[in-house]
């Protein structure tokens, strides 16, 4: 924490005023990342055919790699952090859930929902390039083609 506060130019004890630990403050960025995030959605995303919001959806979460891979070391870890991860992925899977087929029973809809939003993490975790990527994303969009 001391380190963040010499870099954010605040003392340490600024930090813990308003966070109790590092957990509760990458929980603060996180928060911020999202909402930042859901509302360029709503503006560059939401209207754009599934394999694309795919494709949005990574490359807006590619620069954050490292705190996409903090989050998943730090889950098991952190009752805080595991509470964040648990409620992003019931937003984004909530989102990927509003472009599978309606007639789909709901168990095979949140079980795809799922599949993508894990799909999305490896290609983030691996660093797959930008070609696979897109190759990745139209397979999982052609699987929800009636």
């Amino acid at each position: 924490m001391a380190s963040i506060a010499a870099t954010a130019g605040v003392t340490p004890n600024t930090i813990y005023w308003y966070f109790k630990d590092k957990d509760e403050l990458l929980v603060g960025v996180l928060d911020v990342l999202l909402q930042e995030d859901l509302q360029a959605y709503a503006s560059e995303a939401a209207t754009k055919p599934a394999v694309e919001k795919l494709m949005w959806a990574v490359e807006r979460l590619r620069p954050f790699k490292g705190l996409v891979t903090t989050v998943h070391n730090r889950v098991n870890l952190s009752p805080r952090l595991n509470e964040w991860h648990e409620a992003f992925h019931t937003i984004f899977e909530g989102f990927l859930n509003t472009e599978l087929p309606s007639a789909w029973p709901e168990a095979q809809r949140r079980a795809e929902a799922r599949v993508v939003a894990f799909t999305i993490e490896g290609l983030l975790s691996h660093g797959v390039n930008r070609e696979d990527t897109q190759a990745t994303c139209h397979a999982l969009a052609d699987r929800w083609a009636p």
